[in-house]
């Protein structure tokens, strides 16, 4: 847009924005284990908001504007153009922690800091948790951390992106970490 506002700078700023976009949700669909091999953009939307990644309805207008240029030779005015250009940079900029913190290994501490066994055994609670998420494979594990017996773990839980139980989980852990609603 820099270059001007003549037909071919508005539908190149909204090609790159476009782009911008697409590769965005790429990236955090196949780092939380995107399993389709459809190209479509709307799945991908879906699979963000099963994640509890904000994925909002504009993104899908955004993505229809976009269609109506590329299948039906549409021009947007300069206004739509830069509301196009505002929404993508906006999203980008919310969903850059997804991608930046990846949440490979996070331990949580549940109990209240008394690691001793018989505390632990007393409350049934785990002292502390790990959580891990295989980056690209879109699978979570959940650790019971024995720290009075050194660093020894016992698997509570393993998940799959094939569960509903997986996306429950990142929404929560999300929810820990980027201080989201559940």
């Amino acid at each position: 847009m820099e270059s001007g506002s003549e037909t071919r700078n508005i539908i190149n700023a909204i090609g790159n924005a476009k782009r911008a976009l697409h590769l965005q949700v790429e990236t955090i669909c196949v780092g939380y284990g995107y399993k389709s091999k459809s190209k479509d953009f709307p799945p991908k939307l879906s699979f963000l908001k099963d994640l509890g990644i904000v994925a909002p309805k504009i993104i899908e207008k955004l993505n229809r504007i976009r269609n109506r240029i590329e299948h039906e030779y549409y021009c947007p005015n300069l206004d739509e153009t830069n509301d196009f250009i505002d929404v993508v940079e906006l999203f980008l900029y919310a969903t850059f922690d997804f991608i930046a913190i990846f949440p490979d290994e996070t331990i949580f501490e549940i109990g209240d800091g008394d690691n001793s066994k018989e505390a632990h055994t007393n409350t049934g609670l785990p002292e502390h948790i790990r959580i891990e998420i295989k980056k690209n494979a879109g699978k979570l594990s959940v650790y019971n951390l024995h720290w009075f017996d050194g660093r020894e773990e016992e698997l509570i839980l393993a998940v799959d992106v094939s569960q509903k139980e997986y996306f429950e989980w990142v929404r929560k852990l999300f929810a820990l970490l980027f201080f989201l609603p559940l």
